[in-house]
């Protein structure tokens, strides 16, 4: 169910987050998408993933509304009562 998760993620960031021109210029890797890969492959834990997702959360204005396993969501929900202002 993770690598689910992780994959259903990566396809959404993926699909809408960079231009044509963006993709595939040979440009910096993601650090959404190296963050959930991490994570998927258990490098990193739920809490370090959460901090880079939130990060791009509000680097991009908008929340993600994508699945995630029940970990890693409750990190993503405490990094943000965290960073409330």
């Amino acid at each position: 169910m993770k690598r689910f998760t992780a994959f259903a993620f990566l396809a959404l960031l993926c699909s809408c987050g960079r231009g044509e021109s963006a993709r595939g210029s040979g440009g910096p890797p993601d650090p959404l998408a190296a963050a959930v890969d991490a994570y998927s492959n258990h490098r990193i834990s739920a809490d370090s993933a959460a901090r880079v997702i939130v990060s791009q959360m509000k680097r991009a204005g908008r929340p993600m509304t994508v699945q995630m396993d029940p970990p890693l969501r409750e990190a993503v929900h405490r990094e943000l009562r965290k960073r409330r202002p």
